[in-house]
């Protein structure tokens, strides 16, 4: 049915109609006067008329005393027109007397909107500068919420790096696990080794050449040496033995040598204690080359103010220490051949088997129980199986499960 206002003006009429400027929208509005209206009239129509020298405002009245017909001069057919009523009143505003917007009121206006349309209005020039000064110092919902989210987005461009651990600490979009290359044919091509550690191929092998060559001619009486002395991480002299006993070609027990090596800078890394990290070379004890201690330290530690110190203090927040244990657990990967038993780990990383296996099916791994012989008894080892195509739905549930623990 098409819509004809009818506009009533309660102190007079517009000297030119046709020069003026008018709104109608549809608002939601309370009617208590019976339970019959409110129910039938919860919404109504709200008309604006803006003219060069006074606004007006008005919402539909309740009850319109008005029909309008339309006739068609061809076929002589009337057609009714739903018609609402407004009665036009001036709407009261600051005009040229300050820099704010126009300060009306209508119905639906607060008991404080139309105490300040009359002091625009009627007040005197105190009133008017005291209550101009409110409105300019009021901050609404919204604007300090835009505000805000504005201020904290500029925060996070102007970020230094060794802050960054901080601010994105819980954002879940930041993610301690490397994504998997959905296209690989191999398990090898599933994690880039060289991309995990952030290394090129000439870095890596410049890196680990002293310690590689080390292991690679280890008899086992050094092996049983440096078991003695605790001088490696149990899987990193386990598998020095492994290495040693090998009859693969020399190319084959070379690069495990390497990655081997490499391993054993990150158990490093990962055995150190927080007052350790603190001092001013935390490697100061250990046999590491001077670049790859920055290197680990730059990638898995952050520096942060201290009062007390009045200097920067290194840690290692969880989320880069959940990092760490990631690279540590995909390096043996590769090291394992993609099966890696996870009792080595249980003492050198100090975690439980379920942590352990919540780790590695985050990373796309198979778990599976295996029957083995250990000193002439048969027991049950856990492994973790890499292969091809990865275990997708182990790999979002674990990563469910190792972001709660």
């Amino acid at each position: 049915m098409e819509v004809v206002p009818l506009i009533y003006f309660s102190h007079a009429e517009l000297k030119e109609p046709d020069e003026i400027s008018a709104r109608l929208e549809q608002i939601t509005s309370e009617n208590t006067k019976t339970s019959f209206a409110k129910s039938r009239l919860s919404k109504k129509l709200k008309l604006s008329i803006e003219d060069e020298e006074m606004n007006y405002e008005a919402i539909e009245e309740d009850e319109s005393p008005f029909l309008i017909g339309v006739l068609d001069k061809e076929t002589r057919d009337i057609t009714v027109c739903e018609t609402p009523y407004f009665v036009m009143k001036p709407a009261c505003y600051l005009g040229s007397r300050t820099d704010e917007a126009n300060l009306s009121v209508n119905a639906e206006s607060t008991y404080a909107e139309k105490l300040n349309a009359l002091t625009a209005a009627f007040g005197s020039s105190k009133k008017r500068k005291a209550m101009q000064t409110k409105l300019k110092n009021k901050i609404d919902t919204e604007t300090l919420e835009t505000a805000v989210s504005a201020a904290v987005e500029e925060s996070k461009k102007t970020v230094k790096p060794e802050q960054e651990a901080e601010v994105v600490e819980d954002l879940e979009q930041f993610s301690i696990l490397p994504t998997p290359n959905k296209n690989a044919k191999t398990p090898v091509e599933v994690y880039d080794i060289l991309e995990i550690l952030s290394v090129t191929q000439n870095e890596f092998d410049r890196f680990t050449s002293e310690h590689s060559a080390k292991f690679a001619t280890a008899n086992t009486e050094t092996i049983k040496k440096w078991k003695t002395m605790n001088i490696f991480s149990e899987y990193v002299t386990e598998h020095a033995i492994l290495i040693s006993g090998s009859k693969s070609s020399h190319q084959y027990k070379l690069q495990k040598s390497k990655q081997l090596a490499f391993m054993n800078y990150l158990m490093m890394l990962y055995r150190l204690k927080s007052a350790q990290l603190r001092a001013k070379n935390p490697f100061s004890t250990m046999e590491i080359p001077d670049l790859v201690a920055k290197r680990l330290l730059d990638q898995y530690t952050v520096l942060s103010a201290s009062n007390a110190q009045a200097r920067n203090v290194r840690s290692m927040p969880r989320r880069l220490k959940d990092k760490l244990i990631c690279h540590i657990l995909i390096l043996a990967l590769h090291i394992d051949d993609f099966t890696t038993s996870l009792d080595f780990f249980q003492k050198d990383l100090k975690l439980s088997i379920q942590k352990l296996s919540d780790f590695y099916q985050a990373l796309g791994c198979f778990i599976k129980n295996q029957v083995t012989t250990v000193n002439e008894k048969k027991v049950m080892v856990k492994k973790a199986e890499l292969k091809i195509p990865i275990n997708e739905t182990s790999r979002l549930e674990g990563k469910k499960r190792a972001r709660k623990s």
